[in-house]
């Protein structure tokens, strides 16, 4: 993680998934890395199944909960989770119960199909994936609980909104100091205002106040004022408080960023 570039670590069970046969063959024997990341505040990336071959196909994620997950969940309390692409209704009951640190990801086809899909008619290999399609009640699940719309933090409105009022606010800002366009300052700026730029195009959105290529990239000034390119060891070199538990929160890291640099 101190390279700045390493920002999680993903467990693969061995055989779980496409060219995974040097995965994971014990989670027991992985405890110290994950204690070490627990420690400086990585983030974990599940991808959540058993693979022994007397197994169903339809009961590995469930089986990994049972077995493997809410074991790591207990031993490494402060460790950051994230179960990805979760296709269970035991799966989505797991999180939902879990503490704050443990998360999950959901991807569309699993929210758009179930196994029915794939099987009835004939086998429909292009509904084929991992983890494989599970029948139509995990589907429901999925889709009535995996999102939280009313979590707290999220307060969503659509991007082409988000995009609106924060210009609005930079070009007030603009204008008050005499400037013509705004520098997008960020930790890694060049990927920040890849997605901004990928954000203008895709809503046609007219009079950009952020200068399209030239950023402040935080990270490179952190390394230059404090020889570290980490924003929480960067932190640390200046006697700022950094709570690891919290890395990685857009909102704690920019209020940390702010600190360091302002």
């Amino acid at each position: 993680k101190a390279s700045g570039f390493v920002h999680a670590a993903k467990m693969y069970p061995a055989g779980a998934t496409t060219n995974s046969d040097s995965g994971v063959t014990s989670v027991d024997k992985i405890f110290p890395v994950l204690e070490a990341m627990a420690e400086v505040g990585m983030p974990l990336l599940v991808h959540g199944e058993v693979t022994r071959p007397e197994i169903d196909v339809f009961d590995r994620e469930k089986l990994f909960i049972d077995e493997h997950l809410r074991r790591v969940v207990e031993r490494f309390p402060t460790l950051k989770v994230v179960f990805e692409h979760i296709t269970t209704a035991e799966a989505v009951q797991f999180v939902n119960e879990a503490p704050a640190n443990v998360g999950a990801t959901i991807t569309a086809q699993h929210l758009l199909y179930n196994r029915n899909h794939m099987l009835v008619g004939g086998i429909r290999p292009h509904f084929y994936c991992l983890p494989i399609l599970k029948r139509n009640t995990h589907q429901a699940a999925l889709d009535f609980t995996g999102i939280k719309l009313d979590h707290p933090l999220r307060m969503a409105v659509s991007e082409e909104s988000a995009l609106t009022d924060i210009f609005r606010g930079v070009r007030k800002a603009l204008k008050a100091n005499g400037c013509k366009r705004a520098i997008l300052v960020g930790h890694n700026s060049s990927f920040d205002l890849g997605f901004l730029n990928a954000a203008v195009a895709r809503h046609d959105m007219k009079r950009n106040p952020f200068h399209p290529f030239s950023s402040f990239d935080t990270a490179t000034l952190a390394g230059l004022a404090y020889g570290q390119t980490v924003l929480a060891r960067a932190c640390q070199s200046a006697d700022i408080d950094f709570d690891g538990r919290e890395a990685h929160s857009a909102r704690y890291d920019t209020e940390k960023t702010a600190e360091l640099f302002c």
